[in-house]
């Protein structure tokens, strides 16, 4: 696995994957709180931004934060993490079942991110709500 560390000039490179733009941005207090950590202690390694295709796959609010604060944030390629998954798997995987969007039936968010590409999933989970919620 390969971490890099980019600056805020190469991060004002960078555009959205179109995967991640299935998900909305963090906003409101929440984006505050992160704002707030970054800029007290800076990205840390363990809390990567992940490339595809040369775009930010995960990790839009870090990357706007750092570029905004013009400090680095470490970025690894999605091709490095040896991910079983697709990038789309993964993508759910940060942004639904970590908690940060719910995937309770009805949850926009998630099912539009997983319905148009469900055949991309592993054996198994016909669709992200399939997984078992977390406690």
């Amino acid at each position: 696995m390969t971490i890099t560390t980019l600056d805020a000039a190469e991060l004002d490179k960078l555009a959205p994957h179109p995967i991640a733009d299935l998900f909305p941005p963090l906003t409101g207090d929440d984006y505050l709180r992160l704002h707030a950590e970054i800029a007290q202690h800076g990205i840390p390694i363990t809390n990567t931004v992940t490339l595809f295709e040369g775009m930010i796959l995960s990790g839009r609010a870090r990357a706007g934060i750092a570029r905004q604060l013009r400090i680095p944030v470490p970025v690894i390629r999605y091709e490095d993490l040896g991910y079983e998954g697709t990038p789309l798997d993964y993508a759910i995987a940060q942004n639904c079942y970590r908690g940060h969007y719910t995937l309770r039936p009805g949850s926009r968010t998630c099912d539009r991110a997983s319905a148009p590409t469900s055949n991309l999933l592993p054996r198994g989970r016909r669709s992200a709500r399939s997984r078992p919620p977390s406690r």
